[in-house]
């Protein structure tokens, strides 16, 4: 009797789990998931004003990118566009700690501009300037979608700041996108630079990964070789300011270079996006460009070539036609026949 319950008891033994180990059998469903369905998706901007960009760059949940550019090129005004239709197309909340764009409430009006697509101050180049309406319905829109991150009495935003309040806002919040602008306006840990530089990619990789969110991290190069032409050359991930594990480090990064005007030969500027890496093959592809056209009155960005996006960010579909039927009655804007095709529903 006591040997066969010695028996039944080894025979039912469990091995004690430890922590941080996984098994094949942990993560079956997730293979055969990958067997029947392919690839997961990737994130990007669906609406067509970003062209082919989705087929050049995308990120994934769980994943750091480093985003670079000459100053004044326009990589914070780009990439406010980019992430306010990341949470526009894929129902996401985003978070900014951007210390250059202060006061706040001034930054706030770049993204009413470029969620509803009329200029804040005045009447532009034929679009009518924003309305009180427009700044109430974008306050309903943004107001559980758009976080602005900042110190308060007195703070001084470290590192370990940034961390602890962006931990409280996945927490309290539910936010999926983090976006630093930029890395010098926070102070780095007491210690040698470049592996201070090391540990805080390390930290913002891993808190990527462990609370399945995405971080978008701006950073500025050094000073760039100026070209026989007088032009500066294009930035790269290692051409950050530093240290080079601004592109070993991170999972993805693009650069942000823009063409400005030539009034000699009348050849009109534009933005180039360059993918300096990503992570996965099927991500994009390393060194692939889209040419960009920016539209001034909005602040928008849009394939090059094409007619500069209308659509209002804050409008529920049914609302988006009807505003768009409207408008088609006004001569000055006879290009709303394309611009609904454009949508991203």
């Amino acid at each position: 009797m006591i040997a066969n319950l010695i028996e039944d008891s080894l025979s039912a033994r469990k091995r004690f789990p430890v922590s941080g180990t996984f098994q094949v059998e942990d993560m079956y469903q997730d293979i055969l998931s990958l067997y029947e369905n392919g690839l997961p998706d990737t994130i990007s901007p669906l609406h067509s004003c970003f062209g082919g960009l989705k087929d050049v760059f995308s990120v994934l949940r769980g994943q750091l990118s480093v985003i670079t550019g000459i100053p004044s090129h326009g990589k914070s005004n780009y990439s406010e566009w980019h992430v306010l239709n990341l949470v526009n197309d894929h129902k996401m909340k985003a978070s900014f700690f951007s210390p250059e764009h202060s006061p706040m409430h001034l930054h706030q009006t770049n993204f009413i501009q470029k969620a509803i697509g009329k200029n804040f101050w005045k009447e532009m180049d034929g679009v009518p300037r924003i309305t009180k309406d427009d700044i109430a319905r974008y306050k309903d829109w943004a107001n559980e979608k758009i976080y602005l991150t900042g110190p308060e009495n007195g703070e001084h935003p470290t590192w370990e700041w940034i961390f602890e309040k962006f931990k409280e806002q996945v927490y309290s919040f539910g936010i999926d996108i983090f976006v630093i602008d930029a890395f010098n306006k926070l102070e780095l840990p007491s210690g040698e630079a470049r592996d201070q530089i090391n540990k805080v990619l390390t930290k913002l990789t891993m808190f990527a990964q462990m609370n399945n969110v995405i971080v978008f991290l701006v950073a500025h190069p050094t000073k760039m070789k100026k070209q026989e032409n007088g032009t500066y050359e294009c930035p790269t991930l290692y051409d950050v300011s530093g240290s080079s594990d601004f592109r070993n480090q991170t999972h993805n990064g693009f650069g942000i270079y823009r063409h400005f005007e030539v009034e000699e030969t009348g050849e009109k500027g534009f933005t180039e996006f360059v993918n300096l890496k990503t992570k996965m093959s099927f991500q994009g592809e390393i060194g692939k460009k889209v040419e960009f056209d920016y539209h001034v009155p909005t602040g928008r960005y849009y394939a090059r070539g094409t007619m500069a996006p209308s659509f209002d960010m804050t409008l529920e579909k049914s609302q988006q036609i009807i505003e768009v039927e409207k408008v088609e009655t006004m001569p000055q804007n006879n290009d709303f026949d394309n611009e609904l095709s454009d949508l991203p529903w």
